[in-house]
């Protein structure tokens, strides 16, 4: 599941799912405006959660944020 997926997951006011992109002319998919508007609260609350995990399960060990981020699919390219 992608970063981005787990961003759609969130519904609308009438229980719908949140559509985050969008398909321009040539039928290549871009993130919405709505999507690319959220994005910097979105990352805070990422970062907040990658070190309150290397904090509270790895001891601080920052060697494990990379790996973590491994775990994390930011991009699908077929």
């Amino acid at each position: 599941m992608s970063f981005f997926h787990t961003l759609g997951m969130e519904e609308d006011e009438k229980g719908d799912w949140v559509v985050r992109f969008e398909q321009d002319d040539s039928g290549k998919l871009q993130l919405t405006q709505q999507t690319k508007d959220i994005l910097p609260r979105v990352m805070e609350a990422f970062n907040i959660t990658m070190d309150r995990l290397i904090n509270e399960l790895f001891g601080g060990e920052e060697e494990v944020r990379l790996l973590l981020l491994r775990y994390v699919i930011l991009v699908y390219s077929a």
